[in-house]
């Protein structure tokens, strides 16, 4: 179904016609932002298309839903209405507001990060909530996800309050945010970092998608960010962290074990590779017997893949002496190759199997 264009009465009393469209948006299907009209909502707005003879058009504004699931014939509502009016409450989060309230989030996150930067660098910070929104948006997220993504870090790391958020971006926005905020200090201290990430990951864990998209679009920014400077800093740069190096791979780790369902959902998936592509830059070393194995080392866990065997890495409990360091790129083409083959090896065996059969069969 092609676009439809839907126009609105300008004299419907503003209380009745949000009656109508916050039951049209409470409805609208997961990957869109956009509602699915109904009978009974249809019905709604055919009384009103009543009144079109008494109707003033003048000043009538018109209100564009794409990709909208119509359950009626082909035939176009005609249905007028005038501007935004004080009457519609601003705070509510109507659905034709929510582009707006963007808008204002952004100014929002600005002015409370304005005198922050980046760790470790001179880097203005809102330059990360204007990624981690970035890649939301090429999740095709709901608005209210990408409100709630460049308001991230605010509730954490300013002074933002809690009440604030709610009146001005709603109930939901706020419960997304408070989803993916640590409580950093206690009684005037700082609270350990390893403890911090556990609730954090517990936290994640028992929540739904909304939440994951916002937290694994934080981690991505994150970690482009870190191979970035790790190319100019070296080693240096676990410097700038309260954790060492082993246990920042630790925690993304077990965040990407946390994401292993998005990686299954289209919106989503491109970017779930993307983080463990860059986890492997930044935490896995490689090493190969050539021929026979490669080897993949993170922290305290070893995993090696060997060339006869299934082609699936399997955790081991060391690398044998004889493993000679390589790249990423390089494994990754061996892997890449060793798969081929064993991919047209298998193809062969198959087409070797089904000649025989037909030929006993002859």
């Amino acid at each position: 179904m092609g676009e439809k264009r839907v126009k609105i009465f300008h004299d419907i009393t503003a209380r009745r016609w949000n009656d109508i469209i916050n039951a049209v948006n409470s409805r609208r299907p997961e990957d869109s932002i956009y509602p699915t009209l109904e009978e009974h909502e249809l019905a709604e707005f055919r009384k009103m298309e009543a009144q079109k003879a008494e109707a003033d058009r003048d000043g009538g504004c018109p209100l564009i839903f794409e990709n909208v699931e119509y359950d009626y014939d082909d035939s176009e509502l005609d249905i007028y209405t005038s501007p935004l009016t004080p009457e519609i409450d601003y705070n509510k989060m109507d659905r034709q507001d929510l582009p707006l309230k963007l808008h204002e989030a952004i100014r929002f996150a600005e002015e409370k990060h304005r005198a922050q930067n980046r760790k470790g660098t001179d880097i203005a910070y809102i330059i990360h909530p204007m990624e981690v929104l970035q890649i939301l948006m090429g999740e095709r997220c709901s608005i209210e996800v990408a409100i709630a993504g460049v308001l991230h870090d605010v509730l954490e790391d300013t002074d933002a309050d809690p009440a604030e958020i709610r009146a001005r971006f709603g109930e939901h926005v706020l419960y997304l945010v408070q989803a993916h905020t640590e409580k950093k200090n206690e009684e005037g201290q700082k609270r350990p970092w390893r403890i911090r990430k556990e609730e954090d990951l517990a936290r994640m864990r028992a929540s739904g998608l909304e939440v994951k998209q916002i937290v694994m679009a934080d981690s991505i920014s994150n970690m482009r960010s870190m191979v970035y400077d790790y190319r100019v800093a070296g080693d240096e740069l676990w410097e700038r962290f309260n954790a060492s190096r082993s246990d920042i791979a630790w925690y993304y780790s077990a965040k990407i074990d946390a994401f292993e369902e998005m990686q299954y959902n289209e919106s989503t998936r491109d970017d779930y590779w993307e983080l463990n592509s860059l986890f492997k830059h930044l935490f896995v070393d490689y090493y190969v017997v050539e021929d026979t194995a490669i080897y993949q080392q993170s922290g305290s866990e070893t995993h090696v893949l060997f060339h006869d065997g299934d082609m699936q890495w399997k955790k081991t409990e060391a690398i044998p002496e004889n493993a000679v360091p390589a790249s990423k790129s390089d494994a990754e083409h061996l892997e890449d190759c060793w798969r081929f083959q064993a991919e047209v090896q298998y193809q062969s065996i198959t087409l070797y199997s089904e000649n025989s059969e037909r030929l006993i069969k002859s």
